[in-house]
């Protein structure tokens, strides 16, 4: 009766829970690329959209692309680990800062 009962548990354990999750955050990839080049077009197009058309000053426009550009790439982030259920990327974030400026000194600069 034992025996039964240790295979029915074992064959009612999943696969996929007994092993452990890697991940793999390479340093260079598709995804820093696409966090790089997202990151400095946001700049770019955030701080033309308030300067130009809305026609707030160059400090306010720059401060707040700036700004909001990075808070958009943490919460990008926290809704990787917490709604997807992935893994928090340093990484990721290191390449949206350089993103952001490059996008300074390519839109704003």
């Amino acid at each position: 009766m034992e025996k039964i009962i240790l295979i029915i548990l074992l064959s009612s354990i999943k696969e996929d829970s007994l092993k452990k999750e890697i991940y793999k955050d390479n340093w260079f990839g598709e995804d820093k690329f696409f966090h790089f080049s997202v990151s400095s077009l946001l700049v770019g197009s955030s701080y033309h959209f308030l300067k130009c058309r809305l026609e707030k000053d160059k400090n306010f426009s720059s401060y707040f692309s700036l700004t909001t550009t990075f808070f958009m790439g943490i919460l990008k982030e926290i809704y990787d680990k917490k709604f997807k259920k992935e893994f928090f990327s340093y990484k990721d974030l290191v390449y949206n800062s350089l993103g952001i400026l490059c996008g300074y000194f390519l839109f704003i600069h």
